[in-house]
Parts: C-alpha cells; structure tokens; sequence
C-alpha cells in the first residue's frame, strides 16, 4: 500500500508512478473506478475516459487520451486493474476495489470535511471546525506557557 504514493520499479524493471491520495487527476481516476467497480463490464481507455474527464470538470480535449492510456499504465504497474487477455480492456484487482473504495469514501467523508473545517466560517461554524479551534487554542495556549516559563 505504502508503494501507491511513490514512485517505484516493478521486477521486469518498469518505472511506475506514483498515484497520490488528494492529487485531483488521481481522485477523479479513482472516483471513476469506484463508479464502474460494480459494473459487469470492462474498463477501457474509451469508458473511463469520458467519466475521468467528467470528474475532472474539464473539457474531454484538455485531459487527453494519452493521459489516460498512462494513467491506465500506472493503475496496472501498481496492481490495481489486470488486462484481459492480449486485448486494451482491463477489470479491477481485487487491491484495486479496496483501494478504490477505501480511497474515495476517506476523501469524501473525512478530508474533504475536515479540510473545510479548518476555513473559519464564523457565519456556520460546524462542530468539526469549533472543535479544531479549540484545539488550536489550547495548543497556543501551552506554547505559550512554555515560552514565558522558560524566559524568567
């Protein structure tokens, strides 16, 4: 798992790059996933493409094709889509559904909430965001103690 995020080199000496939980081109690729993982159906440069794209909120010309074939190509170096056959078509691993799945719910259900959280939004602080800023001040609040204890 610790070998998603960095870039790494596969036994037949291929490079495969780094797939980084929270980087926007990766997230839309896994949503993507996460969409057609129940879908008895294969994964093509074609099927995915339009629903990355979508995710993105690009127009299709600006995310290319050939972005996707190499996206494709990581997504099969790191193990988590196989090719059928000797064809373009793959199907998810069983790592790439845990993945996809585990990826996508944490960004969407406690990242992205708790990125939010730390924008003050005095108007509707949420419960999240009061307790960060509580938080916050009681760690000040012993910095400070610290720096003053130790001056005199």
């Amino acid at each position: 798992m610790r070998d998603l995020g960095r870039s790494t080199l596969t036994d037949q000496g291929q490079r495969a790059s780094a797939l980084r939980f929270g980087e926007q081109r990766t997230m839309a690729l896994l949503e993507a996933l996460a969409g057609l993982a129940y879908i008895p159906k294969a994964i093509s440069n074609r099927t995915l493409h339009s629903v990355v794209t979508q995710r993105l909120g690009l127009p299709p010309e600006t995310y290319s094709t050939a972005q996707m074939t190499y996206d494709l190509r990581r997504l099969r170096l790191k193990g988590l889509i196989e090719r059928i056959g000797h064809s373009h078509r793959y199907c998810l691993t069983a790592l790439g559904i845990k993945v996809v799945t585990f990826f996508t719910k944490l960004y969407h259900r406690l990242f992205c909430p708790g990125l939010a959280a730390m924008v003050p939004d005095p108007t509707r602080p949420s419960d999240l965001a009061q307790a960060l800023n509580t938080i916050a001040q009681i760690i000040q609040s012993w910095t400070d103690e610290a720096l003053f204890a130790s001056v005199t």
